[in-house]
């Protein structure tokens, strides 16, 4: 057992120091499964998790927006009456929406445009006055967007905010509060943000940048010696996971592992992966480049039927603990 973690960590620290991004398609025979599914890792493809830093970026999107200006909470409205002059007035609006105005008192205008605002309130006036012919015009507009960007500029964050993936999976952003982050991709992500502002702020525009990678992860179980999930350095092959596991036991079958990851279809996809033909060789390049949350199991045989194995079996190997990017694995039996 120690000639052979030795080998393995000696291997591993070659993966380290010269890596092997790139490295899947080298000369010589693959002897596992691959179904042109592994790949070098895709920036693009990343998997936000725990300690993930991102950049939102704010701008204004007035394509996106109301092409008719809407009452908002402390907008200043001028309420104009030429037959009635004596209701003219100047109020802002209060944060519950209403305002209050002579002879009608206390009225919801939020969310109006200014002619529906002239149009409901001669109903209003219509009651207690003869021909009102109110008209409502905005004197100083004040929306809670101007306020987020004004708050936004104040910190010198330039119309920007920066937020961490917590260890519940999710972030704080400015205005719409929780998002779950972790599982998803950059992309999904932002759409996720667009969709919570834009219900609220429909001309504001955002962008999500990763700026800081730090919740890669592999889950290593079976006849290894401390199963678990451990965090993932770049460019991390299935021989160093399992060395990350404490290396393998005497009853592992090294030459039917099952690397597992998340398939397009968000189900579990599992691959064969012979790692004792990259033992015996010494290639590295022979070794299969990881995706964060991948699973590497080890297994005690052969395994035939490796879907039917992964649906029926896997599954009472996942420790309590799971991290979220792993829920894929967990599929209907959650």
């Amino acid at each position: 057992m120690g000639l052979r973690f030795i080998t393995l960590s000696f291997l591993c620290l070659s993966v380290a120091m010269g890596g092997f991004f790139g490295c899947a398609g080298s000369k010589g025979k693959a002897s596992y499964e691959t179904n042109g599914l592994i790949t070098p890792l895709n920036k693009n493809k990343y998997i936000l998790g725990i300690g993930d830093v991102v950049d939102v970026l704010y701008f204004r999107d007035y394509s996106k927006g109301d092409p008719y200006y809407r009452l908002n909470v402390k907008d200043e409205i001028e309420v104009i009456s030429s037959s009635h002059p004596d209701i003219n007035c100047k109020v802002a609006m209060r944060p519950d929406g209403k305002v209050y105005l002579q002879r009608i008192g206390e009225v919801v205008l939020l969310g109006l445009t200014p002619i529906e605002a002239s149009n409901y309130l001669e109903n209003k006036y219509s009651y207690t006055l003869k021909n009102p012919e109110i008209s409502v015009n905005v004197t100083r507009f004040h929306t809670p967007l101007d306020e987020m960007f004004v708050s936004l500029e104040s910190e010198e964050s330039k119309q920007r905010t920066r937020a961490i993936i917590r260890a519940d999976g999710y972030l704080n952003l400015p205005m719409i509060g929780d998002i779950k982050a972790a599982g998803l991709t950059v992309e999904e992500l932002n759409n996720e943000i667009s969709s919570k502002y834009s219900s609220r702020f429909p001309s504001l525009g955002t962008t999500v940048i990763l700026t800081g990678a730090e919740s890669r992860q592999v889950l290593v179980l079976g006849e290894v010696e401390k199963p678990g999930i451990y965090p993932m350095p770049r460019y991390v092959g299935a021989l160093q996971a399992v060395s990350f596991a404490g290396g393998y036991k005497d009853s592992a079958k090294l030459k039917s592992v099952l690397l597992i990851r998340k398939g397009r279809d968000g189900k579990p996809l599992p691959m064969r992966v012979d790692l004792s033909e990259v033992l015996s060789s010494g290639d590295i390049t022979k070794d299969v480049p990881l995706q964060p949350y991948d699973v590497v199991y080890v297994p005690k045989t052969t395994i035939n039927k490796v879907n039917i194995f992964v649906e029926q079996y896997i599954y009472k190997f996942l420790p309590p603990n799971l991290g979220v990017g792993f829920s894929f694995l967990l599929n209907d039996n959650d």
